[in-house]
């Protein structure tokens, strides 16, 4: 869903396009937000970020995506939601288990590698296609003879999965089956996307109300990376009794104390955001929400 922006400033630098081209003119234009980062999924778009700002925020996006509770629920959605796993997963770490221990891996290409590394013991460790090429070379360097080579690549390609042979004089090499295979994960501060993801929602229902000066101390923490800012309350949640489910939500109503916005993403991690001492001009509650599945969206 694309919506509508018909106002001429940026929602986060205030800037018209005239200034923004004094200010450079190569990322003046606006360019298509997605509210929730296309990353995860996310389909709803608005063009009111100029191109510039939308750069400076990318690094949130990045956050949000490596956050250990996302990618443990694209984790268990991987059967419903195998193209969207894969853009998650992408480049992300895994630790691989087998009988010897651990080793850290990537996955890159849609599998699953090894990362390359020395040990201490003079041992090198990397994925399979890149062992072979790395014997050769020691083979080389100790000058060993063409048909040398030869036999301990055919000794090489003959050690089954799991089994360990030297392969020439001083070099052995032993190729590890994994037992498990699982995301090394870690909790990213997330505070700063989410309440990147409330201001632009809000930004669609109040229109030009979005250039209040109150705005100007959120405003200035999306550009700084943080601290959030004293007028906000963020709190994201884990959600314990619940499952990770294939949709993402967005809500917003008016509080006693302000402004609430709720981010649910994978029907599991939810995020309140509150923005204190300011309301909305009606009561109602807007709402969206997105199936990752059919890919519909719903607006209320």
């Amino acid at each position: 869903m694309l919506f509508p922006w018909n106002d001429e400033k940026c929602i986060v630098c205030k800037l018209t396009t005239e200034e923004r081209r004094t200010r450079c003119a190569g990322t003046a234009e606006f360019t298509k937000e997605h509210l929730i980062p296309e990353a995860i999924g996310g389909k709803l778009q608005c063009s009111f970020l100029c191109k510039h700002c939308n750069s400076q925020l990318g690094v949130l996006e990045a956050n949000l995506k490596s956050d250990a509770t996302i990618r443990l629920c694209i984790e268990n959605l991987r059967g419903e939601l195998p193209d969207l796993w894969n853009t998650i997963s992408e480049g992300q770490a895994y630790i691989v288990q087998d009988p010897g221990g651990s080793l850290r891996a990537k996955l890159k290409d849609g599998e699953i590698r090894v990362d390359s590394w020395k040990g201490e013991d003079g041992s090198v460790i990397g994925p399979v296609d890149k062992a072979w090429p790395a014997i050769h070379k020691m083979l080389l360097r100790q000058q060993s003879s063409e048909s040398e080579i030869a036999e301990a690549k055919r000794k090489f390609e003959a050690i089954p999965e799991g089994g360990r042979s030297e392969v020439a004089p001083g070099i052995d090499a032993l190729k590890r089956t994994a037992d498990k295979i699982y995301p090394s994960l870690k909790l990213e501060d997330i505070d700063i996307a989410c309440l990147k993801i409330a201001y632009e929602y809000l930004a669609l229902h109040l229109r030009r109300g979005i250039f209040n000066e109150y705005f100007d101390a959120v405003r200035s923490a999306l550009l700084s990376g943080g601290p959030l800012p004293d007028r906000c309350r963020v709190n994201p949640l884990r959600l314990k009794d619940s499952r990770c489910q294939a949709f993402h939500c967005l809500r917003a109503r008016n509080t006693d104390t302000g402004l609430l916005v709720k981010v649910l993403l994978f029907g599991y991690l939810s995020c309140r955001i509150e923005f204190l001492r300011v309301q909305r001009p009606t009561d109602a509650i807007w709402h969206y929400t997105l199936d990752l599945v059919t890919g519909n969206e719903e607006w209320a």
